[in-house]
C-alpha cells in the first residue's frame, strides 16, 4: 500500500511537472527520484532504480527502464519467441553462472490506452540462488518502453514492475491522450 502511494504521489508530481513544462519533457530525460530507490542513468541511457528500503522493495531489487526504436509492439507469439532466444542467450552467455531461465508466465494487456506484454521469468544460478525477472514492454503504438523489475522473489519483482509501469507511462507520456491508430 505505502509502496503504491508513493507511485501515485511521484506520478502526480511528474504529471504536473509535464503540464507546466508544456509535455517537453521525455521519460529518458526526467530525473524522477522514488523514494525508497537510488536512480542512476547508465551511458546507453537505461535508468536504473536500486531498492534503498528493503522492507519495502526488497533486498537487492532493481528497476530499470529504457525507451526503445519508436513502433509498435509485435504479436504474443514473437513476444513469446523472442523472450525464449533472450533466455537460451543467457545461459549460453553467463559463462556456466546461469543453469536456466524458466518462463512462468506471458500476458499481455492494455493500460491507459497503452498495449502492455510482460514476461516473468525464474533465472536458475549455478550457486543455488533463484532471482526473478519481470519485465514488460509497452507501446501507444508510437512510442515504445521496456521496463524490467528483478528480485529474489517473485511477488516482489512483480510488485516492483506493477509500482514503476504507471510511472514511466506518465514520464513518457503514454496513455495521456488516445493512442494513434493501430
Amino acid at each position: 500500500m505505502h509502496r503504491a502511494l508513493l507511485s501515485i504521489a511521484a506520478a502526480g508530481c511528474l504529471a504536473l511537472a509535464l503540464a507546466l513544462s508544456g509535455g517537453a519533457a521525455r521519460a529518458q530525460g526526467v530525473a524522477m527520484g522514488v523514494d525508497g530507490w537510488d536512480r542512476s542513468v547508465a551511458p546507453t541511457g537505461t535508468v536504473f532504480y536500486r531498492c534503498t528500503a528493503p522492507a519495502s522493495c526488497g533486498q537487492g531489487s532493481v528497476a530499470s527502464y529504457r525507451q526503445q526504436p519508436n513502433g509498435p509492439l509485435p504479436s504474443l507469439a514473437v513476444f513469446r519467441a523472442q523472450n525464449e532466444s533472450i533466455n537460451r542467450r543467457m545461459v549460453e552467455g553467463s559463462g556456466g553462472r546461469v543453469l536456466s531461465v524458466d518462463l512462468i508466465e506471458i500476458a499481455e494487456s492494455e493500460v491507459a490506452r497503452a498495449k502492455v506484454q510482460t514476461a516473468i521469468k525464474a533465472i536458475n544460478h549455478s550457486d543455488g540462488r533463484r532471482e526473478y525477472l519481470a519485465t514488460s514492454v509497452f507501446s501507444d503504438g508510437e512510442r515504445h518502453y521496456s521496463l524490467v523489475s528483478t528480485a529474489a522473489g517473485e511477488p516482489m519483482a512483480r510488485a516492483n514492475l506493477q509500482a514503476f509501469l504507471p510511472v514511466v507511462m506518465l514520464a513518457a507520456q503514454i496513455g495521456g491522450k488516445p493512442a494513434p491508430a493501430r
